[in-house]
Order: structure tokens, then C-alpha cells, then sequence
């Protein structure tokens, strides 16, 4: 297992990746997800189109969903970022 030490500057590029990365995949997924279950469920079971507007209206939630969470997450680090570093003056 690798060890990643965040004070470096290489471990900083991988934190700032991490996050990137997990920010694409929640913005990206979740509508990708529903709208290709709502089109197979309407392929599957004859269902109208109303079914792929339903599937775009809950990917966009979670995609909302998602983004609000990582905001939260964001600003929690900066917090305690923030906070570390009045602690140590």
C-alpha cells in the first residue's frame, strides 16, 4: 500500500486529482445511470416516453444531489484547514 503524504507537493497533485476525479463521476453518473434504465425499462416493458423524462428529472437530482455533497465536503476541509492553521500561529 501506498502511503500518500498530503504536505508534499506530489501528494497534493494526487489529493487535487482524487477530487476532480470524484467530482466528474458525480456530476456525470448519475444521469448517464437513469436515463439508460428508463430507456431500457421503456424498451423492456413498452412504457411511454414520460418513463426518460422521469429517469432525466431523477439523474439530474442526483447529480444536484451529488455536487451538494461534495460542496459540504469541500468546505469542511477548508474548515479544518483553516482551522489547523490558526492553531499553529
Amino acid at each position: 500500500m501506498i502511503a500518500i503524504n498530503g504536505n508534499s507537493e506530489r501528494g497534493k497533485a494526487l489529493v487535487y486529482l482524487t477530487l476532480i476525479l470524484q467530482l466528474g463521476l458525480e456530476l456525470a453518473l448519475p444521469p448517464v445511470l437513469c436515463i439508460w434504465i428508463s430507456t431500457w425499462l421503456r424498451k423492456r416493458y413498452g412504457l411511454g416516453n414520460w418513463i426518460v423524462i422521469v429517469g432525466i428529472l431523477v439523474g439530474l437530482l442526483g447529480c444536484f444531489s451529488g455536487f451538494k455533497n461534495f460542496y459540504r465536503m469541500v468546505q469542511r476541509k477548508e474548515k479544518e484547514q483553516s482551522k489547523e492553521r490558526h492553531d499553529e500561529k
